[in-house]
């Protein structure tokens, strides 16, 4: 397979049918989806897997914030990008901006490992039952479903907000400390970026130890 290049002067490369995950401006969740074409120097295509958009149709807007992160010679790569426009019928592609630099998000801490892990949340006096994600060091998405009847949660961005859940093979119940930095919501689900903070040493261990674990064991 032909490698394309992103920056030559870093020789950095991309290949078509590189597996990507995509980070879009007002979404809390991640996309997965394939790069399967480019016109270089102009816009990259992406291929979009999650079977629903229901929900980001409003945020699929020209000009919007687009990350790109992917593996490339085992290094965690990626770009910020713009979106140029979504087709979602009858496949699911996104055109975005051609980067002009690549960054290393190599820094283990920033990684995030796909997880589920069932959880509860506490903002202000609500407590709310789902799961969580994916997780990185720094911070995590968490899932909620509404039950029956169960009206939406209200948040706000950079709202405080206390993670309750039991990491496998390690004993008791951790709370976890964070903010609100970003959230999706609608009619089926609510997603939140949350990002950890005043976190003790003990527990920042036991966090590093999960996902350590968790790539390991995918």
């Amino acid at each position: 397979m032909a490698h394309y290049a992103l920056d030559r002067e870093k020789d950095i490369f991309i290949e078509l049918g590189t597996q990507i995950k995509i980070e879009i401006g007002g979404v809390a969740t991640r996309l997965k989806g394939t790069l399967v074409g480019m016109e270089e120097g102009d816009y990259l295509i992406i291929k979009v897997h999650n079977a629903i958009f229901a929900g980001i149709e409003d945020r699929l807007f020209q000009g919007n914030h687009i990350i790109v992160r992917y593996v490339d010679d085992g290094t965690v790569s990626g770009f910020s990008s713009k979106l140029i426009e979504a087709i979602l019928t009858p496949i699911k592609l996104l055109y975005i901006e051609h980067p002009k630099t690549i960054e290393n998000f190599d820094l283990r801490s920033q990684e995030r490992v796909d997880c589920y892990l069932p959880a509860s949340i506490t903002i202000g006096d609500e407590e709310r039952q789902g799961a969580i994600l994916d997780i990185s060091e720094r911070g995590c998405c968490y899932l909620i479903r509404p039950r029956n009847g169960e009206r939406l949660l209200s948040v706000q961005i950079d709202e405080h907000i206390t993670v309750r859940c039991q990491f496998p093979g390690i004993e008791g119940e951790q709370r976890i400390s964070g903010k609100v930095r970003n959230f999706s919501m609608d009619m089926q689900e609510t997603a939140l970026r949350i990002e950890f903070y005043e976190i003790a040493p003990k527990l920042q261990h036991t966090i590093a130890h999960y996902i350590s674990t968790a790539r390991e064991f995918p």
